[in-house]
């Protein structure tokens, strides 16, 4: 659809006027369906979104840093298969890591640890030199206009 609205796949690459976010699935798996999306936007050079999205305590371990880190080892092996499959790929390095609350037995959206979850994503990113994405940020984040090419 992309292709058709843009007017080729050339145009379509080089002015995407689509983007989307891609996750795995807590811990480090992927899904065939979110394979497939990957491989898509990866082979077409459209920009997207390698989002982590653990649930500490539930899908990660319980500490912010072990969360951390298997959060970081999801976004970037999304981002070396995007690489692989085609090189220089725009990623964004994003994130949307939650608490568990074990009490009532939900992620705890409305926790001080959400947004310190996405501070830590943003200073992953600001060390891979690469534009960031983070849960909560909303609308005031444009990323893909930063989107470097890897």
């Amino acid at each position: 659809m992309g292709t058709v609205l843009a007017g080729s796949r050339r145009a379509l690459s080089e002015k995407p006027i689509i983007s989307t976010t891609i996750a795995s699935t807590s811990p480090l798996s992927f899904p065939r369906s979110t394979c497939e999306v990957l491989w898509e936007f990866a082979e077409k050079k459209l920009p997207f979104v390698a989002i982590h999205a653990p649930i500490a305590g539930a899908t990660s371990p319980v500490t912010m840093a072990g969360t951390m880190t298997l959060a970081n080892a999801e976004s970037l092996a999304e981002i070396t298969v995007s690489q692989l499959i085609s090189e220089g790929t725009p990623v964004v390095y994003g994130g949307a890591v939650t608490p568990f609350d074990m009490r009532y037995g939900w992620p705890s959206y409305g926790a001080i640890e959400y947004g310190m979850f996405s501070i830590a994503t943003a200073q992953m990113a600001r060390f891979y030199h690469m534009p960031s994405y983070g849960a909560g940020g909303g609308d005031k984040c444009k990323p893909f206009r930063r989107a470097i090419r890897v």
